[in-house]
């Protein structure tokens, strides 16, 4: 089913000229919004201290205010698809026939579920406790020799895991499950920060090269083609000694990550709005006086919403996965706890810490980054299908 914009009828809707355009409330409270986070974000990177009243805000990191950033701008660009209820219920439909689709769907809203409220509910610092290191998870058993002191019962000489610490506790004692909780929160601002830069970069330069096309059509696809021959890891570690940062400054990466990301979301939009700007209905458009700002917003990206989500997707799990690779290799910040921190303390963990011995630190955030990789993708890909204008009803 091709969106209401391929309808001629539906084209030839009036775009308003006569009057100025109305700024709506809902407009008013996006800037506002952004605005708010966009100086708080500034006093975050700043450290400045311009009032008193700000200063309980000084444990917010700059990631932090990023993350709110980003959650405002993709909550704005998802209110059209969230007030279009028949709309949401059609595709509903569509997802619940796709049973790799809602299995997706789960292990998302699981992995934004523990990046949003888990942290809030563990220390916001782990607890260091030295004579609970090397605590096996619950239902497993370690040798007694391996753990400095077994906070579980010990049998036969083999130290038994407790619900005090049930993934288990690393070299330092520290809580395994609070751990993972932590680098939860990492990964969900990692992927909320990037699609925010992602996605509206991508979807300009697509849609206005596979538009517009010609001179415009050779700049931007020029662009992003230099864009895409820059290799993201490398362009972090040089900014981050060029600017004097360190290798380990998170904003940074996201930010240099999300910034050169968005070419394969660019290419995706423009082969799809290039196979749709020849239609009737947006001839209808255009023949009946309409701009091409306003064809672009009310007929072809509507369209091209699939693309955007498949393609974005694809990107998001990239970064996520690069970031945990960056922490296992140690260039991540050493104050947060990530998933690829936290893989990496497993194998390099002191005399006993070595993956054999004390497996249970490395597999459950390298479970945990499996399966919200994973789970990205598939959801995705079932997306695509789910989002697609030519698809039939149900």
């Amino acid at each position: 089913m091709v969106s209401d914009a391929a309808d001629p009828a539906a084209a030839l809707g009036d775009e308003p000229t006569t009057s100025p355009p109305r700024v709506r409330g809902r407009t008013v409270g996006f800037l506002a919004a952004l605005a708010a986070l966009t100086a708080g974000l500034l006093y975050a990177l700043t450290g400045q201290s311009w009032l008193d009243a700000l200063r309980p805000l000084d444990d917010l990191s700059g990631l932090d205010w990023a993350s709110l950033y980003a959650t405002v701008v993709l909550v704005r660009l998802a209110a059209p698809l969230v007030a279009d209820r028949d709309r949401l219920r059609l595709y509903w439909s569509r997802l619940r026939g796709d049973p790799v689709g809602l299995l997706a769907l789960a292990g998302v809203s699981l992995f934004v579920l523990i990046g949003a409220i888990g942290p809030l509910l563990t220390p916001p610092d782990p607890v260091v406790r030295p004579a609970a290191s090397y605590q096996p998870p619950v239902g497993f058993t370690t040798p007694e020799a391996v753990s400095f002191s077994c906070v579980g019962p010990v049998e036969n000489g083999a130290c038994r895991g407790t619900w005090q610490f049930p993934l288990g506790t690393t070299a330092e004692g520290n809580d395994v499950a609070t751990l993972l909780l932590a680098g939860g929160r990492v990964a969900l601002q990692i992927t909320v920060v990037t699609a925010a830069l992602v996605v509206p970069l991508g979807v300009a330069v697509g849609a206005v090269a596979g538009f517009v096309g010609g001179l415009a059509d050779d700049v931007l696809v020029g662009a992003a083609d230099a864009v895409a021959i820059v290799p993201p890891f490398v362009a972090y570690v040089i900014l981050a000694f060029v600017l004097a940062r360190g290798a380990g400054d998170m904003l940074l990466l996201v930010a240099v990550f999300g910034t050169l990301g968005w070419t394969g979301v660019a290419r995706a939009v423009r082969e799809s709005v290039r196979s749709r700007r020849e239609a009737s209905y947006v001839t209808a458009a255009v023949s009946a006086g309409a701009s091409r700002p306003w064809v672009l917003r009310h007929h072809l990206l509507p369209n091209v919403a699939d693309t955007v989500v498949a393609s974005a997707a694809q990107q998001i799990a990239l970064l996520v996965l690069a970031e945990a690779a960056l922490s296992y290799l140690g260039y991540g910040v050493a104050s947060v706890n990530s998933w690829g921190s936290l893989v990496a303390a497993g194998t390099r963990g002191g005399v006993f810490g070595d993956l054999l011995t004390t497996w249970w630190i490395s597999t459950f955030p390298a479970l945990a980054l499996i399966l919200t990789v994973v789970s990205l993708s598939l959801l995705g890909d079932s997306l695509r299908d789910v989002l697609d204008p030519e698809r039939g009803g149900t």
